[in-house]
């Protein structure tokens, strides 16, 4: 092989070597890399897609006895005008032929908009707002990951649409799910999954 040759074939191989490490370095730095920014991109996709703030409400409308543990519950949802109330007679349980005091509770036109019916009905949610992610505290460690490794993720959040039915100081003593929060902002955690496409959040686990 001529000097030429030689030149020509180095310059290749270099070219090549290069190439490679271009890719390598691509791969490195894509969609499935385990690094903050690609959780953050997963966290605030999974924000847009769901509501922000979410209260287990039952079967709506239904019938409670005065006093009872359902209408306790209630009353709350009233006062920030998700349910309305008129007064009914409830049949008690301990008696077939017995009616008790009580209350019809219906949703209000604020209420169906927020209602999220889930099957079973008891299962159904009030809920509404949006969130955006204000920074990835804390990471669990995922070096070289492989399709459907998971991270534990913490993170800071901020309430940027809070339903104007949102009232903690109202709410928050009988519907102790819903997100606490100061200044708008708040605290929790989750777990991202990587997948073909890269990262998103698993809201099974």
């Amino acid at each position: 092989m001529s000097n030429m040759q030689r030149m020509k074939s180095s310059k290749i191989s270099c070219a090549l070597a290069a190439l490679l490490v271009s890719i390598s370095l691509a791969a490195c730095d894509g969609k499935s890399s385990p690094t903050k920014e690609n959780y953050a991109k997963a966290v605030q996709t999974y924000f847009d897609g769901k509501d922000a703030v979410c209260m287990l409400a039952g079967a709506v409308p239904f019938d409670a006895a005065e006093h009872s543990s359902q209408a306790l519950i209630a009353e709350p949802l009233v006062k920030t005008g998700l349910l309305t109330k008129e007064p009914t007679h409830v049949q008690d349980d301990g008696s077939a032929h017995m009616l008790l005091p009580g209350f019809h509770y219906a949703l209000t036109d604020e209420g169906k908009k927020a209602y999220r019916r889930a099957d079973p009905a008891k299962n159904s949610k009030i809920c509404g707002g949006k969130a955006k992610l204000l920074a990835i505290t804390y990471a669990s460690s995922a070096e070289n990951p492989h399709v459907g490794d998971r991270v534990n993720i913490k993170y800071e959040a901020k309430l940027v649409d809070r339903p104007r039915w949102d009232d903690e100081a109202v709410l928050r003593t009988l519907h102790p799910d819903l997100i606490e929060t100061e200044n708008d902002q708040y605290h929790s955690e989750l777990y991202v999954e990587l997948t073909n496409d890269g990262w998103v959040v698993n809201p099974s686990l």
